[in-house]
């Protein structure tokens, strides 16, 4: 889970020189942007969500496994967490892709 993090900075860096100033990160629900953010501040912000949504996943699976019993909710509850970190990493990905 936690490769996602250098995986953003790498997105966001493949495409730097080529973003603008402000980004758009916020969409209503016919997909019109909303709400922008400068792309320092963009990356930085999903970054750090990221971090801590990593962080909070792993303190949770580490109390979950700490009983010595690796149960298959602990199994589903990674799977749960490797899917919203997934979804995580497509939306910053989709708002490089929506800025270009």
């Amino acid at each position: 889970m936690w490769l996602a993090l250098p995986l953003i900075a790498l997105r966001y860096w493949q495409a730097w020189d080529r973003l603008p100033a402000y980004v758009a990160t916020h969409f209503d629900a016919a997909n019109r942007p909303n709400g922008w953010m400068s792309r320092e501040t963009a990356l930085c912000y999903g970054l750090a969500v990221t971090a801590f949504l990593l962080t909070i996943f792993t303190l949770v699976l580490y109390m979950a496994q700490r009983k010595r019993q690796v149960t298959s909710f602990t199994w589903a509850l990674l799977a749960f967490f490797c899917l919203m970190i997934t979804l995580i990493y497509r939306v910053n990905s989709g708002l490089v892709d929506y800025a270009l």
